[in-house]
């Protein structure tokens, strides 16, 4: 049995009612339903097991990327929201220890750094500062004739969860976590074994999680 504990919970409600649960989707007017109610919500979700949630219908719609592209976002059911948001909560960091270390100035994708106030990641890390450290290693290096430039094609829409599960099981001991991540990811993909939510902060730790091997 794996039940979350209260603090992990209050702590996924301030995520959501901060930074609500998309980039995309306006904030639902359930989660102000949630928190008025939130002794009572928070104790029916600490008493669950999250081995045997069954994860309730979500909702999809395309949003624009680019100029002349568009990708599919998820907006999940609030709480399977706070569900997932809590168990991210929970392994984030052991998955940040397993990255390559910031101070070895590799990556500046989304760097985990939870706060108080329901902020998932590292507020000081991010595309700016890859800017400048390229800018460095270009002016300290007068041999650089090139910059190679990729992006990975539908990237969360195609993760494999097999890649996923692994990438998670050598990250953290918290296997129970792991199964429960990957039981609602199988909840939210039917038969399907790729793919995460795309719009959400937690899916973005697990994006990030599948390419510690990459960064190495």
């Amino acid at each position: 049995m794996l039940s979350l504990d209260p603090a992990s919970l209050d702590w996924a409600l301030s995520h959501a009612m901060l930074l609500g649960d998309t980039d995309v989707f306006p904030r639902p007017f359930e989660f102000q339903a949630i928190q008025f109610s939130w002794n009572q919500v928070r104790d029916f979700l600490s008493q669950q097991d999250l081995l045997s949630w069954r994860v309730r219908p979500h909702r999809t719609t395309l949003s624009t990327k680019a100029h002349l592209g568009f990708r599919a976002i998820t907006q999940l059911d609030p709480l399977d929201f706070i569900v997932f948001s809590a168990l991210i909560r929970d392994i984030c960091e052991d998955l940040e220890l397993r990255r390559v270390p910031i101070t070895d100035q590799v990556a500046y994708s989304y760097r985990c750094k939870p706060s108080a106030d329901g902020r998932l990641f590292d507020r000081e890390i991010g595309y700016g500062q890859f800017l400048q450290r390229a800018r460095e290693v270009l002016e300290s290096d007068g041999n650089i004739s090139h910059v190679a430039i990729t992006d990975i094609a539908d990237f969360y829409p195609r993760i494999y969860h097999h890649r996923l599960e692994n990438a998670l099981s050598a990250a953290t001991l918290k296997s129970d976590h792991v199964k429960a991540i990957m039981g609602l990811l199988k909840g939210w993909n039917n038969s399907e074994t790729f793919g995460i939510p795309v719009g959400s902060a937690p899916a973005t730790v697990l994006a990030e999680a599948t390419l510690i091997d990459v960064d190495q």
